[in-house]
């Protein structure tokens, strides 16, 4: 049986080695915890595993932002370091930075997954790639004036990509299949954008705004608009991902595995992959859901049936 407060030592211990200031200025470890099931460890001690301790993720506990990983499945010990500095670094950014988060299950209503959008939103992460293999000022304008273009047209996309790609920012991004979720090509195109501002001579550490702030308007040419739109090679997959998402709806649906009735209050999903058409949203591995004033988790892949945007109908045990 695995010991949480010998590995969460060993971990502290790793962590404690690294140079913070390295990474980002004014970034320093804050706390965490490691739990399996129903074990946790918080801060060295024992503790009764919250509601909310679920998935890896960076969460409020108390008056403090902490890291929280679930250990079940073992990871070399470098690895997890890696992953629980990561949280701790998000963990850091919402103490400081909550401006920049996206509102995950807001996006998962509002985000509209458009082949005119998404063909625009590849080429300029083609543009990311070439630039971080060779700088070229004519490349990083063209890539300026599509953020500017998308921005423009279709705002609210372009809004919620943008504080993806800060918050978790090579060939990921020239597949088609890593838009959908679009969140997972943020992750790569926020890393790359960082290394393009560096070449631009842009010093980020010291600035008070984000990179959405600092982008300038640059105009572009609508025949290019219309040629990356027309050959962004989007369409397919997406029809593909919607025929695969409905799928998968309907096929639960008709089985009717019934794991509870509502109406009761949506608290969150698993946002990493959660998929939405409809009334109807997918999560794997939990959800999270309030009755009164208590916090509840369901640990299984589920569809869910909403009634609006806050309250959930009914979930399936997904097939």
């Amino acid at each position: 049986m695995m010991n949480l407060k010998v590995l969460h030592q060993q971990v502290k211990e790793m962590i404690s080695a690294i140079n913070y200031e390295e990474i980002w200025s004014g970034f320093y470890p804050g706390k965490f915890a490691l739990y399996t099931g129903e074990t946790c460890c918080f801060d060295g001690e024992y503790i009764e595993k919250p509601v909310d301790f679920c998935a890896n993720t960076a969460l409020k506990y108390g008056e403090e932002y902490i890291a929280i990983w679930d250990v079940t499945e073992e990871l070399p010990l470098p690895v997890l370091v890696a992953k629980i500095v990561h949280e701790l670094f998000h963990a850091f950014q919402l103490k400081n930075w909550e401006e920049c988060w996206s509102n995950e299950m807001e996006a998962l209503f509002q985000y509209e997954y458009r082949e005119d959008n998404l063909s625009l939103k590849r080429r300029e992460n083609n543009l990311l790639i070439a630039l971080f293999s060779n700088f070229e000022q004519e490349k990083w304008e063209e890539f300026q004036a599509l953020r500017c273009y998308r921005k423009d047209s279709f705002s609210y996309e372009t809004q919620y990509e943008r504080c993806v790609e800060e918050i978790e920012g090579i060939k990921l991004l020239q597949d088609s299949e890593n838009y959908f979720p679009v969140r997972f090509s943020c992750y790569y195109a926020g890393a790359l954008l960082v290394m393009a501002w560096k070449n631009a001579s842009r010093r980020l550490c010291g600035q008070q705004h984000t990179m959405f702030a600092m982008e300038k308007t640059v105009p572009v040419k609508a025949e290019s608009i219309a040629r990356y739109q027309r050959e962004g090679g989007i369409g397919m997959v997406l029809q593909e991902y919607q025929q695969e998402t409905e799928k998968m709806i309907t096929s639960t649906v008709s089985k009717n595995e019934i794991l509870l009735e509502g109406p009761v209050k949506l608290r969150s999903v698993n946002v990493f992959d959660a998929r939405r058409q409809g009334d109807y949203v997918t999560s794997r591995f939990f959800l999270m859901y309030q009755v009164g004033e208590e916090d509840h988790v369901i640990k299984e892949n589920v569809v869910i049936k909403m009634r609006d945007e806050k309250i959930i109908d009914r979930v399936y045990r997904m097939v």
